[in-house]
Parts: C-alpha cells; sequence; structure tokens
C-alpha cells in the first residue's frame, strides 16, 4: 500500500509535499521503501501529470516540484517491492468523455471479480487500474456522490477503501472501510481558511490548518472555481 496527498487551494506545491515528507521514514526507511511516486495537478483549463517508476529523491525532487503552480493536486507514493508495468504507477491518467481524470487508491479491492472487464483496457488484469476505469464507466459528474454510493454498494457489501479522482473540475475524496473502530488504515482533513488537505500521512503542522479524522462511509466533493493559476 501507498501513502497520497491531496490538496486544493492556495498552496505551494514543493513546500506542502516536503513537510509530510520530511517528517517520515518513508522515502528512506527499511521496511517501507518508496519505490514509485506520481503527481497529477491542474493548471488553467487541464489536468497535467508526472510519474516516475524509482523512489523519491530529496531535495531534487521538492526542487523540481517547487516550480509548479496549481491549486488542485494528488501526490501518491507506492511503497510496493516493485510494480509489474510503469504504467501502473499512481495516480493513474485518462481521457474519457474529452476530460482528463487522476485516481489513486488505498485499501483493499475486496472482491475484484465484480469489477466489469473494460473495453478501453482488455489486457489489464490490475485490480487497481480495472477499478479505476470502472469508475469512470459509472462515474455521474452531476451526482457525484450519489454515484459513488451507487459504485461502492454493487461493487461489494464490504469495502475497505479510500481513493481520490481528480479532474480539471472537481475532486472527489472517498473514505470507505469496513468498520471505522477496527480500520487498518485512517485519512485525514485539513482544514485552512484557503485549503483543504486530505492524506493518509499523519497530520503535520501547517500554520493556519486545523487536522481531523475524515469520516468513515464519507464521500466529499470540491469544485474547482479557478481556471487560470499565475
Amino acid at each position: 500500500m501507498g501513502n497520497f496527498l491531496a490538496a486544493a487551494g492556495r498552496f505551494d506545491l514543493g513546500w506542502l509535499i516536503s513537510t509530510p515528507l520530511s517528517s517520515s521514514d518513508l522515502t528512506g526507511g527499511a521496511d517501507s521503501p518508496v519505490t514509485a511516486w506520481g503527481l497529477a495537478y491542474c493548471h488553467g483549463n487541464r489536468l497535467e501529470s508526472i510519474r516516475v517508476p524509482r523512489g523519491f529523491e530529496m531535495p531534487n525532487e521538492f526542487a523540481r516540484l517547487a516550480e509548479i503552480k496549481t491549486d488542485m493536486a494528488l501526490f501518491y507514493l507506492h511503497e510496493q517491492s516493485e510494480l509489474a508495468s510503469p504504467r501502473l504507477v499512481q495516480p493513474f491518467v485518462r481521457r474519457e468523455a474529452g476530460l482528463n481524470w487522476a485516481f489513486c487508491h488505498i485499501g483493499t479491492i475486496r472482491q475484484p471479480e465484480r469489477l466489469f472487464r473494460p473495453t478501453r483496457a482488455p489486457d489489464s488484469s490490475d485490480q487497481s487500474e480495472r477499478f479505476f476505469m470502472h469508475l469512470i464507466d459509472h462515474f455521474v459528474a452531476e451526482d457525484p456522490v450519489d454515484s459513488i454510493q451507487s459504485i461502492l454498494s454493487h461493487l461489494t457489501d464490504e469495502p475497505e477503501l479510500s481513493f481520490v479522482m481528480m479532474s480539471p473540475d472537481m475532486m472527489v475524496v472517498t473514505h470507505w472501510v469496513k468498520d471505522a473502530a477496527q480500520d487498518s488504515f485512517k485519512l485525514w482533513l485539513g482544514k485552512g481558511e484557503l485549503l483543504r488537505i486530505f492524506t493518509s500521512f499523519p497530520p503535520f503542522e501547517i500554520p493556519g490548518v486545523d487536522w481531523s479524522e475524515l469520516a468513515n462511509h464519507s464521500v466529499t466533493i470540491i469544485f474547482r472555481e479557478r481556471r487560470a493559476v499565475g
């Protein structure tokens, strides 16, 4: 399993990402070394991405990311021993119906046999990739909360995963586990006056940001209004 950080609002991307990473052992711990990482971010009306099938390098990567100007971003660190293919680096990015979508998840897809095999990638056997395409096929942007709840209820009776979907128009954050009291992972929400952060990292210090545990069985939607980033 990996870790993610999703943010919307006013922030400096390089500094924001460096804050939890600098205070954790995820980039160098022998028990859970980072093997790949990815980033999706919005710039104007576009969704851009960087996906790297190797470990995260500090401080070189921070300097690289600090040059990116954005108001909505999704960052993911893999902790798997290996990936079957570089294309499996999350967040996945696909273009559907004229719009780019990014997706990442943590947790377990408990009943992958309920995922429809997509016609757009019939060779894919990766559960995460297939789940992303399953979401794209059934997600209704005009009714995001109800459509996500319907997707999860039909996929499995006892889902145990959290995911983020992002387009240049919106961010969808879902935390859906079998039993919150026995949850093997937690999600955190950081709220500032002009900033929202969703992350599986432990809470970290940011001036003016208050942290709370994201509620179980929750679907949060953030609509993006700003289209040009200076």
